[in-house]
């Protein structure tokens, strides 16, 4: 069994590592003021939690169950 399961994550991660996603996010990017002591300038600033919420998403949608686990036991013990 162990030797299935590692068999199993290896494939899970070489299945993985070769696919492409690329993330687009449309949010505009904000131009702040900053203020130092001697001058006022603007720059154009995107936040890293908007990056963070955007990875956290796609791993809820990743560990979603596309298998029915049911289904799949049925039909396991079914044509043993």
């Amino acid at each position: 069994m162990a030797i299935t399961m590692t068999a199993w994550l290896v494939h899970k991660i070489v299945m993985q590592s070769n696919i492409d996603i690329f993330f687009i996010d449309w949010e505009q990017e904000k131009e702040i003021l900053i203020k130092n002591a001697s001058e006022l300038k603007s720059e154009r600033f995107r936040g890293a939690w908007r990056t963070i919420f955007l990875a956290n998403q796609f791993n809820e949608i990743q560990k979603e169950r596309n298998i029915s686990l049911f289904w799949c036991l049925d039909i396991l013990v079914f044509f043993w």
